[in-house]
């Protein structure tokens, strides 16, 4: 007699042919989607039977609807790959595109202005160490939390004031399936993410100060690197502590880009700084202008005539 086939078995038969292709930090990532938010609401229904209503209702739901878009989004790729996975397997003919698209206003956009910027950079000067100057490198070279926990005394050239970032780590779920979760080391997500970025020099001069195995972990001075998750956590509670806004570490890099927005430096330019794999992406992301970037526009149009 012919098995009946859940969803539940064409996820974790997706998500194992997956793993052939993907890096292990990806491979958890979906797998820890399809545990945490899919399996529990879809998992169960005979994949023959699955419904694009099905699909609707569960992005619909309370649980998934707090989530962020940049969550939604993800999910929804497992769930549009998984499905084709299964009518390429002959699981079944054929499934009626769900017509969902999770875009983020440009205006949600979260960057700190000047006036917060100045505030966070002050309470760093003052208070300069291993743990507030890795909020600083991000303020000032846009490098992601993963980037700058795996930066080591040889990504720095002092001589030209350059970073070159091939390496980034984060914390994953266990393939086991239990709670734990481990660091795992890998290369950027694109190969746009491998790249060399100009230094301000005065960052590369607070960076050599911290510096005495160059082989070793910059913010760590051992030979293991920061964890994202202890960075993310002592910068959530500085803020609170200066009394700026809570947001998280990654808001640090949108900031690095509308400051550059802010001195007219060119988009693409931008792209290639960040390491985005298209400049339209940038574009899309950035095209926003700060109300300080706006306000001075409009005083120097004030000025044109006088």
């Amino acid at each position: 007699m012919f098995k009946r086939i859940t969803y539940k078995d064409v996820l974790y038969e997706w998500l194992e042919n997956k793993k052939k292709t993907n890096k292990e930090s990806t491979y958890l990532k979906y797998l820890s989607i399809i545990e945490t938010h899919i399996i529990n609401t879809l998992g169960n229904i005979n994949f023959k039977k699955l419904k694009p209503s099905d699909i609707i209702s569960f992005f619909n739901s309370d649980e998934i609807d707090i989530l962020s878009i940049s969550s939604k989004n993800i999910i929804l790729i497992v769930i549009n790959s998984s499905i084709n996975y299964g009518i390429e397997r002959k699981y079944r003919k054929s499934f009626d595109n769900v017509d969902l698209k999770f875009k983020k206003d440009k205006n949600e956009l979260t960057y700190f202005t000047l006036k917060e910027q100045k505030i966070l950079e002050e309470y760093i000067y003052s208070n300069m160490n291993i743990k507030t100057l890795p909020i600083l490198v991000s303020l000032y070279t846009g490098m992601r939390i993963g980037e700058i926990c795996w930066l080591k005394g040889s990504d720095i050239d002092f001589v030209n004031n350059n970073i070159s970032i091939n390496r980034t780590v984060q914390r994953v779920k266990n393939i086991n399936g239990d709670s734990k979760t481990k660091l795992v080391i890998d290369k950027p997500k694109t190969k746009s993410s491998i790249r060399v970025i100009p230094v301000p020099e005065f960052i590369i001069n607070l960076l050599k100060q911290y510096i005495e195995d160059k082989n070793n972990y910059v913010f760590t001075g051992t030979n293991k690197p920061k964890d994202p998750r202890t960075l993310e956590k002592y910068f959530t509670n500085l803020l609170k502590k200066l009394n700026l806004k809570s947001l998280n570490f990654h808001t640090l890099r949108h900031s690095y880009s509308t400051r550059l927005r802010e001195q007219k430096v060119d988009i693409k330019v931008i792209s290639i700084l960040l390491g985005h794999a298209n400049w339209k992406i940038t574009q899309d992301t950035y095209v926003h202008a700060s109300l300080d970037s706006i306000r001075q526009s409009i005083n120097e149009l004030g000025n044109l005539c006088r």
